[in-house]
């Protein structure tokens, strides 16, 4: 069997086969290194990593795909080339910002259970056994400040809850209330 690694929008789906004995696992950093150091027919893949608050982060992945290919997920066809995300996430502050985020599945197509915390270092959590799928993914932060659209009692109906408030901004916005008053 392998690890497949896929990496959500740069068209790499590939089954990795490491080696792996059924009672061994690795880290993420070590299936990465394993997709960069040993490139999958007409897939390579490359990484880039990043220092900040005392743990790396993955700030980029590439792909860089030798001749025509299918996407993994559509089927469509699309000539080869280099394909790169980075994530922009810089600190915390105000806007929107992008961050890798990445998800380990059994060989059941199960969630893994990551290890808790603030942050779950991808070089340290050896948590990928074979037969198992890490996905990775760029996904965007929407760093604002919720509104709050009504009473909120327990026991109020969606109509309450809603609220003149909300029913004013969506008349604003769609021409229309949520629900009638």
């Amino acid at each position: 069997m392998a690890v497949t690694l896929q990496v959500v929008g740069l068209y790499y789906k590939q089954p990795l086969d490491m080696g792996l004995t059924s009672d061994q696992t690795v880290n993420i950093k070590q299936v990465l290194d394993f997709a960069q150091a040993n490139p999958q027919g007409q897939y390579a893949l490359s990484y880039g990593v990043g220092q900040g608050a005392g743990a790396a982060y993955v700030d980029f992945i590439m792909t860089d795909i030798n001749g025509q290919f299918s996407s993994p997920v559509s089927g469509t066809r699309y000539n080869g080339g280099q394909f790169s995300l980075t994530q922009t996430f810089t600190g915390v502050g105000k806007g929107n910002y992008t961050v890798w985020q990445y998800y380990v599945q059994d060989q059941n197509y199960q969630p893994v259970k990551l290890p808790t915390g603030a942050e779950t270092p991808f070089e340290t959590a050896n948590v990928v056994q074979d037969g198992f799928t890490v996905i990775w993914r760029l996904v965007e932060i929407c760093n604002a400040v919720p509104v709050m659209v009504g009473d909120t009692a327990v026991g109020a109906t969606a109509s309450e809850q809603a609220g003149p408030r909300l029913n004013a901004r969506l008349a604003k916005v769609v021409g229309k209330p949520a629900v009638k008053a």
